[in-house]
């Protein structure tokens, strides 16, 4: 969730400057959506991929803007009725999903607008499959998806947009993993014998840390760093920021694993379509919750989407994660104990605890 006391920000400027783009040649759409998600889909953005918060001044976790170019909508569900009331201008129409006859935003962009016109998406922010059942929908009323090759938003942001953290990646010792990731790989190349395919690729942030035995803090609350993979029947290739790996992590990868920058992905895959390394009868591997523009990338034809073989196989635990919860269960259980310790003292000693330094106390034994 977002901090609800945060001030309205006056956003006529900032939209007035993305419909003026939006009327421009390179990009000539009457509709821009901005959701929340990145191009990885983290339950967490960064603060550099918080698009829809920067145009709309609303910074709840949840919502999607839709942006006309002579209105703007705010799509978000009951959790943040109040605080979008507080932080929206008077350029902001909320549409409080779950409400009787209020759409989503997808059915206001297939039922409630104009026909015949262009709706602009940046094909790394919306999942594939979402964006051909909205195709599907806007065919009806002769309107088209549009996918750009830059994001509006990101110009009218300029420099003032926060640069995405690239933090410091370490290794997870195996003693942690419980599972070298060179045995990973042959798993993932079990998986894809299966059907056939001759690569998959690997876009979720958690899955790329599992696969690798590697951890990372670009994202609050979460060990992932910003990275994607491919995975072919001989070859395994990290795309990442090189100057994050040390020299120990680059040791752990080995000549097993070639690292590349993390820019070079979707060119990486427009190669291996044009190369006629995949093909319809010998495709790659996408998880279900793989962005457009990978799926554009490759060419729909030469791609099967499922659920991600990666998540499968990430979420049976071995022996040694298994344990890994176990103990994490028991520090944590300590912690909470000296917690209730010091609580009680607080109170027979008359003290008074309110919530905050309640919660700043518990974060203290935690940490």
């Amino acid at each position: 969730m977002g901090a609800i006391g945060r001030q309205t920000i006056n956003t006529t400027q900032r939209l007035k400057s993305l419909r003026e783009l939006m009327r421009k040649p390179e990009f000539d759409v009457k509709v821009f959506v901005v959701p929340s998600e990145d191009e990885h889909f983290s339950e967490y953005p960064a603060e550099a991929d918080k698009r829809r918060g920067f145009i709309s001044g609303f910074n709840g976790s949840a919502g999607c803007a839709v942006v006309t170019l002579k209105d703007a909508f705010l799509f978000t569900d009951g959790r943040y009725f109040l605080q979008a009331e507080q932080q929206l201008d008077e350029n902001w129409t909320l549409m409080k999903q779950g409400l009787p006859d209020v759409p989503t935003w997808q059915e206001f962009l297939s039922k409630h607008l104009e026909e015949g016109i262009r709706i602009g998406v940046d094909p790394t922010l919306i999942v594939a499959s979402e964006a051909v059942s909205l195709r599907k929908s806007l065919r009806t009323r002769d309107s088209e998806l549009v996918t750009l090759t830059q994001n509006p938003v990101d110009v009218v942001w300029g420099t003032e947009r926060p640069q995405r953290p690239k933090n410091r990646v370490f290794a997870l010792a195996t003693e942690y993993a419980g599972e070298q990731f060179s045995i990973k790989l042959k798993r993932i190349r079990g998986e894809m014998a299966k059907k056939n395919a001759a690569a998959t690729a690997v876009t979720l942030l958690d899955e790329v840390a599992w696969l690798f035995n590697l951890r990372g803090s670009d994202i609050d609350f979460n060990p992932v760093f910003f990275a994607y993979a491919i995975v072919t029947r001989d070859s395994a290739v990290l795309f990442v920021d090189e100057g994050q790996l040390d020299d120990s992590v680059k040791i752990h990868l080995g000549q097993e694993v070639c690292v590349r920058p993390y820019e070079d992905f979707l060119s990486y895959l427009r190669s291996l379509a044009t190369d006629a390394l995949v093909k319809k009868d010998e495709p790659v591997l996408l998880g279900d919750k793989t962005n457009l523009a990978v799926v554009e990338a490759l060419g729909e034809e030469n791609v099967i989407i499922m659920p991600s073989p990666v998540a499968a196989l990430k979420a049976i635990k071995n022996s040694i994660e298994i344990e890994g919860f176990r103990r994490c269960h028991i520090r944590d259980g300590v912690a909470l104990a000296r917690y209730f310790a010091w609580l009680e003292q607080q109170l027979n000693s008359g003290e008074k605890v309110d919530e905050y330094q309640g919660a700043k106390q518990l974060a203290k034994f935690r940490s």
